[in-house]
């Protein structure tokens, strides 16, 4: 496995310039794509765990996390640790690539993932149970997967 990186170093070279990227190929079959070193940025990448017992012939990947640190965003590294972990994706014989990204109006990553190809296909709707009564809700209990739509 590849060393741990500390988030809290400061980039090296500063924020301006990354100079070096570099894939970390990882035991268990996943990648961790770093930018100067990991202190400017990093993304992990592998196989796509399914929901639900579901099964598929497609070989999809997925995005498991995506971090730049704070001094280096929106200069460009975010998209190239992207498109870096597609080509490890399309060498390791993957069709497909997924990506859960928060839609906070205060966090860009859908506009950020859309602006590199990637389109909506599901919508996951999320209820702190704290938030409400416990009362039924109209609808509720019908057998579909509470929360979730699928296309």
């Amino acid at each position: 496995m590849g060393r741990e990186v500390n988030a809290s170093e400061e980039p090296e070279g500063g924020a301006a310039s990354v100079s070096s990227y570099r894939l970390q190929q990882q035991d268990d079959g996943s990648a961790v794509v770093l930018a100067g070193e990991g202190r400017s940025g990093r993304l992990h990448i592998g196989p796509r765990e399914l929901p639900y017992g579901q099964t598929s012939t497609i070989r999809y990947a997925e995005i498991r996390e995506l971090w730049v640190h704070e001094s280096c965003r929106r200069r460009g590294i975010g998209g190239e640790l992207v498109r870096r972990a597609l080509a490890w994706a399309r060498a390791e014989g993957y069709e497909r690539i997924a990506v859960e990204a928060s839609a906070r109006p205060d966090r860009p990553a859908l506009p950020f993932y859309e602006a590199l190809g990637f389109t909506r296909r599901s919508v996951v709707l999320d209820l702190g149970l704290s938030d409400v009564s416990g009362a039924p809700v109209d609808g509720a209990g019908s057998g579909d997967q509470a929360g979730e739509e699928r296309s």
